[in-house]
């Protein structure tokens, strides 16, 4: 499967999604997976750089950015029936610090998105069904506090 491919395969899952969830819910209620992981295209190209173009007109809009995280944890991390991740595990999540300042730069690009990791957690409870005392961040004065 090439990466177009792969593309168009996620977008036609999302909008069969959106259009019948309870045919994705039903799945997961019968087989009860006790792991997760990435999606096999993912997994089956660890040498692949991924590159995803958002649709987040501006950087000030943390909505969208919020969006685009909840998109793309939804679209890579999937549930699994064969050993992967244990959705037992804690899932630590450790953002990207480039520089310190004030409190704007932390939202406008200096550091990781805090928006985005957001979204990112936001879309991992509802595609894996973890609660939100499983996240821990890890960085600066939040440094492992449950996310909830």
């Amino acid at each position: 499967m090439d990466r177009r491919t792969f593309l168009k395969t996620i977008g036609i899952s999302g909008a069969v999604g959106l259009a019948r969830p309870d045919h994705l819910l039903a799945g997961r209620a019968f087989s009860s997976p006790e792991y997760f992981d990435l999606h096999p295209f993912i997994k089956e190209h660890p040498e692949a750089v991924f590159i995803r173009r958002t649709n987040v007109a501006d950087k000030t809009d943390f909505e969208a950015k919020r969006q685009e995280g909840i998109a793309l944890a939804r679209d890579i991390f999937v549930l699994a029936d064969t050993p992967g991740v244990p959705l037992s595990h804690r899932v630590a999540i450790k953002a990207n610090t480039t520089c310190g300042g004030s409190p704007q730069a932390s939202q406008m690009g200096i550091l990781t998105d805090v928006h985005f990791v957001e979204g990112v957690i936001e879309g991992m409870k509802t595609q894996l069904g973890l609660p939100g005392s499983k996240f821990y961040v890890r960085e600066g004065s939040i440094g492992g506090q449950p996310w909830n």
